[in-house]
């Protein structure tokens, strides 16, 4: 499941953008008309936060260990 989405060149955390249009159908920053279907999965942000909670997870079993 991919919970980043892209809006032109910034990523939201898919509850925080899909709760802001619930509201007010419009991107926060520059008040332009947005919709869900416009928003973009940032595949390569979610596979960059995946592989960081990976390094440190296995960063602390190592010092776990020892």
């Amino acid at each position: 499941v991919n919970h980043y989405y892209r809006v032109n060149l910034l990523t939201f955390f898919f509850n925080r953008i899909t709760r802001h249009l619930l509201s007010d159908q419009v991107d926060p920053f520059n008040r332009n008309p947005l919709s869900m279907d416009q928003l973009i999965p940032d595949v390569e942000m979610k596979a960059k936060i995946d592989a960081w909670i990976k390094e440190k997870i296995e960063n602390f079993k190592r010092s776990s260990d020892n």
